[in-house]
């Protein structure tokens, strides 16, 4: 997780946000994805899956995530 505002390409949008960054064998960024609400949200794992997607687990404090309501404290 981050509270930085200054990681190239993306934005904090309050408390503690997730950052997830995916490489290729060179090491080199593929994407990035920083996102999260007002509160504090943590990622636990993340898992790469084989259709090259990949599931995240961990907790949220904020109400609304990318302008989406959050229900239970779960991402």
């Amino acid at each position: 997780y981050s509270k930085s505002t200054n990681i190239h390409g993306c934005s904090n949008n309050g408390g503690a946000d997730y950052f997830v960054v995916k490489l290729d064998a060179s090491g080199y960024v593929r994407w990035q994805e920083m996102t999260g609400g007002d509160g504090d949200d943590i990622l636990y794992g993340v898992a790469a899956l084989a259709d090259n997607s990949c599931i995240a687990t961990g907790y949220t404090k904020s109400m609304v995530i990318d302008g989406k309501p959050v229900s239970g404290g779960v991402v």
